[in-house]
């Protein structure tokens, strides 16, 4: 599976002979438009500034930045702007292919132009499938790299005088373990380990020399000040009360026993508490109590959770249908070449931005250069923008509809929109994994 940032790194050498992680002059696109790209870049001489020498002959002659490829690499016979793209992308794919080298990347990439942009874009039909395929076969392991040398610690300095405090120090020293473990960094206790961090929301303390403080913002209560009377038990009480209050188990079953229908509220309450304290950067405090409180973090705690049991009962569905031979058996991803009943831009935008670009999420989520940064709130961000943006495609889009002998187009749909969900539903459930959520069966 290509990364767009790895894409993007690639076309910057390509073009300026240097290497950059800095890839803002590439723009990948996010909320997908067309027009724009799956990736793309401008024309315009003057938004290299920066990435080209703009001192040198090679840039002064050049009228665009596709010129400037032409002349810095003597590709002078060619004149067409096709021309010049062809070579372009022949350029790209063979950087490329030291990385990818398995698959016929001229199948997965092409360029166009507009009069101001180079755009780049996957061919949707097999780039989809190698996407699914990547998931598939990595399973949760899906987006992690390959194994680092790095080695780290993480402690926790404990507030004197904030129970909650303590408690998001706590979620973010786990979550920020399971997040490097998942990179193939070694993170565990071992004093002789350089690499030593301590979470304190102290910017002067008194830790060991050979640990490197990691700032954490304190819980501050409903006037801004420092939470000291609120113990963590109380805290996560709350969350409890309030979502019997709210009645979000009203759709459980009524055969459930009471006992799980309790286990469910406590773990909707604790998925509810790890973004209240975590969906903010680690940095920064976290306000709860707000007087104008709607229990945000309560509906979009509960809201993720309902999104993965609902792709869960889609999946149970098509397996029942398929026992009562209503529908044939799901074709292994292994097995299919191309998806193209899913290159409409609405199907397109969840493949891109939530299954091919999620190693890339989690390469921003963990920075270990220059020094350790975790960023578990883009990671949350991340999680709720998926569920969102699949509740909108499955409220337009029927995953499972009516099948008739002979009607292929149907068959083929529906056999293709499972293989999203189930794409989708390995990256989602690697995410709350990481994130220190579970699941759940029922809601």
């Amino acid at each position: 599976m290509i990364s767009p940032n790895h894409l993007a790194e690639i076309v910057i050498k390509v073009i300026t002979g240097r290497e950059s992680r800095n890839c803002g002059i590439v723009y990948i696109n996010g909320k997908y438009i067309r027009i724009k790209g799956d990736l793309s870049f401008p024309l315009d001489l003057d938004h290299w500034r920066g990435y080209i020498d703009t001192e040198s002959d090679c840039f002064k002659n050049s009228k665009d930045i596709l010129h400037y490829f032409v002349n810095r690499n003597a590709l002078t016979h060619l004149t067409l702007d096709a021309d010049i793209l062809q070579v372009l992308k022949n350029y790209i794919i063979d950087e490329l292919n030291g990385t990818y080298n398995e698959i016929n990347l001229h199948q997965r990439l092409y360029l166009d132009y507009t009069n101001k942009f180079v755009l780049i874009n996957f061919r949707r039909s097999i780039v989809a499938c190698d996407a699914f395929k990547s998931v598939t076969c990595k399973h949760l392991r899906s987006g992690r790299k390959q194994s680092c040398m790095k080695h780290f610690t993480l402690e926790v300095d404990n507030d004197k005088v904030s129970e909650v405090t303590n408690l998001r120090l706590y979620f973010l020293r786990k979550v920020s373990l399971n997040l490097l473990k998942c990179q193939d960094f070694d993170a565990h206790c071992d004093d002789n380990i350089s690499n030593n961090y301590v979470f304190t929301t102290k910017s002067e303390n008194n830790i060991d020399k050979s640990s490197s403080p990691y700032l954490c913002g304190v819980i501050l209560n409903g006037n801004k000040k420092k939470e000291c009377i609120l113990s963590q038990e109380m805290y996560i009480q709350k969350k409890v009360e309030k979502i019997k209050k709210l009645n979000y188990l009203k759709h459980f079953y009524s055969n459930i026993d009471a006992n799980i229908v309790e286990k469910n509220v406590e773990t909707i309450a604790k998925a509810s508490v790890v973004y209240e304290l975590l969906s903010v950067k680690h940095s920064s405090p976290v306000i709860i109590e707000k007087s104008d409180d709607k229990e945000i973090c309560i509906k979009e705690a509960a809201f993720i959770l309902y999104n993965n049991v609902r792709i869960t009962a889609i999946l149970n569905k098509y397996t029942r249908l398929v026992f009562d031979e209503d529908y044939p058996q799901l074709d292994p991803i292994e097995s299919v070449v191309a998806l193209y009943e899913l290159v409409d831009d609405e199907s397109w935008s969840l493949i891109y931005n939530y299954i091919i670009k999620y190693p890339d999420v989690l390469e921003a989520v963990v920075k270990v250069e220059p020094k350790l940064e975790i960023n578990i709130h883009l990671l949350w961000a991340f999680v709720s923008c998926l569920c969102h943006d699949f509740s909108k495609y499955y409220r337009k889009h029927k995953i499972i509809m009516v099948y008739k002998d002979g009607n292929d187009l149907v068959r083929v749909t529906t056999r293709e929109r499972l293989h999203l969900l189930k794409a989708l539903q390995t990256v989602l459930i690697n995410s709350l994994s990481l994130l220190d959520i579970e699941e759940l069966n029922y809601m």
